[in-house]
């Protein structure tokens, strides 16, 4: 009896592909900021981001793309831009690399995560504290990535605010349902309320008995 060939790709030739895929988005997104140029200054990096994320995560993400030239040059770009989009410990991995303070880091995520859903800002502290909390102290590759895949919200938010600056317009689909400023619920309490729904529900849910604003 002959063998019957499988026309179903290997996983890791599926795998090549959707790096190949990922990797054409993120040249074409560099392209895009630096205009057709070979590299990105501070300005025009700076420009871009100005909607998305908040001037100390901008300052952070590029100082780490930008040494030594304090240039970004789009090896760089998608070298960085594939770790932050990765799993908790690719991006765990990039957070040790910034070489700043974690409490730092984390108020430049939250906070710029807060800046481009337009949540009120007010709770933004909150979710920092909440996360600060639960941080090793001795921090390093391992205990890092531990916590980042405990804490989904943090590698979670990572990659929604990562995408917005690598890949998609600002103009994306928001992670968290929104709600009028008089909701009891806070947007950190929103925050960890996605963050502990069944992973397959987290993209399918919306609250009951609150609505925006008008």
């Amino acid at each position: 009896m002959g063998k019957v060939e499988s026309k179903a790709k290997s996983p890791s030739k599926n795998k090549k592909n959707n790096t190949n895929d990922l990797q054409l988005l993120l040249k074409n997104r560099f392209n895009e900021i630096s205009n057709g140029r070979s590299t990105i200054d501070k300005p025009t990096f700076f420009e871009y981001t100005d909607l998305t994320i908040c001037p100390q995560l901008q300052s952070l993400i590029f100082d780490a793309l930008s040494k030594p030239e304090n240039i970004i040059r789009m090896e760089r770009f998608v070298d960085f831009a594939e770790m932050i989009l990765g799993d908790s410990s690719q991006q765990a991995k990039v957070l040790l690399q910034l070489y700043q303070p974690i409490k730092k880091i984390i108020e430049g995520v939250i906070f710029s995560f807060f800046k481009c859903e337009q949540l009120d800002p007010e709770s933004a502290i909150l979710l920092v504290d909440f996360l600060m909390e639960g941080i090793p102290l001795q921090l390093d590759l391992f205990s890092l990535s531990n916590f980042m895949q405990s804490q989904i919200i943090l590698s979670t938010i990572i990659k929604h605010i990562s995408e917005l600056v690598f890949i998609r317009p600002q103009d994306s689909t928001k992670l968290l349902p929104q709600v009028s400023r008089n909701s009891l619920l806070t947007p950190a309490a929103l925050c960890l309320i996605y963050a502990n729904l069944p992973e397959e529900l987290r993209d399918r849910w919306r609250l009951l008995f609150s609505r925006t604003d008008k």
